[in-house]
């Protein structure tokens, strides 16, 4: 216990200049204070209630101007005496206030939305690409998830991601994603801060979001804030709306695969909510056969079934207090069976897979004073997945039996608290402290065999019989900060102490964003970060479907790190409502993992090296330009990226570096969308992307079964 508190207090020791740089900031700007006031409040849509992120409030008084959060909360310094505010959001109708201000003031403001046009389309955000401090950030409006065709017409949000340029969805028509250079375990998912360990429905073929619920999704692929941390290549930041304030609603969705529903509306004058659920009926398809096979014991089935129910409640004691509550739950469930008999022989197999998500996440948004914004939050997320497989086959009297089955589920409980100040309209301090529990439990299995002719019977149990604790500890500051009229940055820092068993990680990870305005609508951006990862992910398959086995570090599996260094040009011609983008990025990775299946049949996890190959390097490195209209009839985007992705190993291909199995030399998305008239829109989507890399099987190894197995 002593050993825990010294690495604390070196931990915190070492962050101390981070508390004075906090002080420094504070004393510099209450000089100002006697000259100055801060307006701040909310900007919500006037019909739902909800918040609008990224709305813009300016005063065209004093030239200075900022933008909601995504809480919708905005706060402008300006100097004492007459101001003229306006606030404008892409499809609303512009709003303006003049008043006389004299001491800090809240001014909530409701916009109305623009009754639809022709030749309305959906702006992806606010502030043109080439002002945005943070390079490697994109807003995906959720009217862009919406138009581009998926798997049997389901909308989908992952599918939509990968037509960003550096993002791949790696096999064509699964919903995983692989963003420079990294792999599917890299990314961390969060949904209303719940971190998320599986994003699939259907094997890959379907993401877990449902659109309907959705009200904004930020994607990083660099240039990381640094408050957020964990994971190695991307930040998807996803945030569920709260539902209509004012009046009930309802939505019914049909379609080939999966039909769904939702449901939002006000319960009183400050409580509010909303839900919304999904499932398929593919299983009713097959419901004689089933009813067959329970009644006489013989045929065959396949069944397979999903849902996924997301549910939001909103409370608001007051204009600067907010409270919620958001659930989301998914399943996939997938069976077979085949029966046959006769007069001297038997057999049946039956398997079963049930892949389960669950999170819980309870939030407070709070004003504590002008321009000091607090977040607190607790949340829980649990992943699982469970297989279960029989066989049994009877000749002439002799019967053979064996059954398996295996478990793996990952959990966590992050308490989270963010603090938002804005001193003036120069710079924006975030800070916060973030903590997490994770238990894991990487694999239980159980094996059983009987052979009634040789009287033999076999039962082993392999794998983790207790979970395995850890405990992640974070602490983080940043400032967005105008140092000249045409040179801004987002610099910051994030602390992190990781502590399994007797093993403790302590790292710093510092980050650095920079954009200078060339001239009015053309800017050069560039970052670096470091990030470290704790989590590990393996992925093996049965049948179709993945299965996710996630793995804590410990004293003999280090965290991964990446250190990224990006730069690019971004141009906005306001004529042609177009913003042209080129960025080049160079990325090391360090302490990677790969699975390897052991050459023995059992996945014997009590001995972790017989299924990883530790220590690994990797390095990526591409250019990517992306051409986007966001306004007219003729809207879209086309995006060209090419990179290179190498992995190395001491004990894979003679420890020489090797292309990683994701690598994709040319990746060419292009989105489109023609608004027809006020009811039809034709969207179209073209993907043109390199092959795999592989190696030919050289030899093959023969068992005694006859099996072979190719090297």
């Amino acid at each position: 216990m002593k050993a825990i508190f010294r690495i604390y207090y070196k931990y915190f020791k070492k962050m101390h200049l981070i508390k004075i740089y906090l002080i420094v900031i504070l004393l510099s700007n209450s000089i100002l204070y006697g000259q100055l006031c801060t307006i701040h409040g909310f900007i919500k849509d006037a019909q739902t209630g909800e918040v609008l992120i990224s709305a813009y409030c300016y005063d065209t008084l004093s030239l200075k101007g900022t933008t909601t959060n995504s809480y919708g909360y905005y706060s402008l310094t300006v100097p004492k005496g007459k101001v003229k505010l306006s606030v404008s959001y892409v499809g609303y109708q512009n709003a303006t206030l003049e008043l006389f201000i004299e001491k800090d003031s809240m001014i909530n403001f409701s916009l109305y939305s623009i009754p639809k046009e022709i030749q309305e389309v959906v702006v992806n955000q606010n502030i043109p690409l080439h002002q945005q401090v943070l390079m490697g950030k994109t807003t995906v409006p959720i009217q862009t998830v919406a138009s581009i065709p998926s798997f049997v017409g389901i909308t989908d949000l992952m599918k939509a991601i990968t037509f960003l340029p550096g993002i791949s969805s790696g096999q064509e028509g699964y919903s995983d994603i692989y963003v420079r250079g990294g792999d599917r375990g890299q990314n961390l998912i969060l949904l209303d801060g719940m971190k998320l360990y599986n994003t699939n429905h259907v094997g890959g073929f379907v993401s877990l979001f449902n659109s309907n619920i959705i009200k904004n999704i930020d994607v990083y692929k660099g240039g990381f804030p640094s408050r957020y941390g964990g994971r190695a290549s991307s930040i998807i930041d996803i945030s569920t709306r709260e539902g209509n304030q004012n009046e009930f609603h309802g939505k019914l969705n049909m379609g080939i695969l999966n039909s769904g529903g939702l449901i939002e509306g006000p319960l009183n004058n400050k409580v509010n909510f909303i839900m919304a659920a999904r499932t398929t009926y593919y299983d009713l398809l097959n419901i004689p056969a089933r009813r067959s096979y329970k009644n006489t014991g013989m045929g065959s089935y396949f069944s397979y079934t999903f849902y996924d129910i997301n549910s939001k409640i909103s409370w608001q004691p007051s204009d600067k207090n907010k409270l919620y509550l958001s659930i989301f739950t998914a399943s996939d469930i997938s069976g077979s069976a085949d029966a046959a008999y006769a007069s001297f022989q038997e057999s049946i197999t039956e398997s079963k897979l049930k892949i389960h998500n669950i999170g819980v996440a309870l939030g407070q948004q709070y004003i504590l004073s002008s321009g000091m914004f607090i977040k607190n939050s607790l949340a829980y997320s649990l992943y699982q997945n469970q297989l279960k497989t029989y066989d049994k086959q009877r000749y002439h009297g002799s019967s053979e039996i064996n059954s398996y089955t295996s478990l793996s589920e990952i959990s966590d409980l992050t308490l989270q608290s963010r603090w938002e100040y804005y001193p003036s309209s120069y710079h924006s301090i975030k800070a916060g402290i973030e903590v997490s529990m994770y238990n894991f439990n990487p694999g239980l299995n159980r094996s059983y065999s009987f052979n009634e002719n040789a009287n033999h019977i076999t039962d082993t149990v392999v794998g983790y019989r207790t979970s395995i604790q850890a405990y992640e500890n974070n602490i983080y500051v940043e400032d967005d900060i105008q140092l000249h009229a045409k040179l801004r940055l987002n610099i910051g820092i994030r602390g992190t102490l990781y502590h399994v068993g007797d093993t403790n990680y302590l790292n710093a990870e510092p980050r650095i964003s920079l954009r200078w305005l060339l001239t009015d609508n053309f800017s050069f951006k560039s970052n670096y970060t470091i990030m470290n990862q704790y989590n590990h992910v393996l992925v093996n398959k049965y049948m179709v479907f993945e299965r996710e086995i996630w793995i804590t570090s410990t004293k003999d599996i280090p965290p991964q790190r990446a250190e990224q260094v990006s730069v690019g040009w971004f141009y906005t011609n306001d004529k042609l409502k177009m913003d042209f983008s080129i960025e080049s990025f160079y990325k090391k990775m360090y302490n990677l993992l790969e699975y390897q299946p052991p050459i023995d049949k059992e996945d014997n996890k009590n001995n972790i090296d017989n299924i990883i190959a530790k220590n690994g390097k990797g390095k990526a490195y591409g250019i990517e330009t992306q051409i986007n209209k966001s306004q007219g009839r003729l809207n879209g985007s086309i995006s060209y990226t090419l990179s290179w992705n190498y992995r190395q190993f001491a004990n894979l291909n003679n420890g020489k570096w090797f292309p990683f199995f994701y690598d994709r030399r040319h990746d060419l998305n292009v989105r489109s969308s023609y608004v027809i008239d006020k009811k039809y829109t034709l969207n179209a989507n073209f993907v043109l992307a390199s092959g795999t890399s592989f190696t030919m099987p050289v030899g093959y190894v023969k068992t005694d079964n006859f099996l072979y197995g190719y090297f």
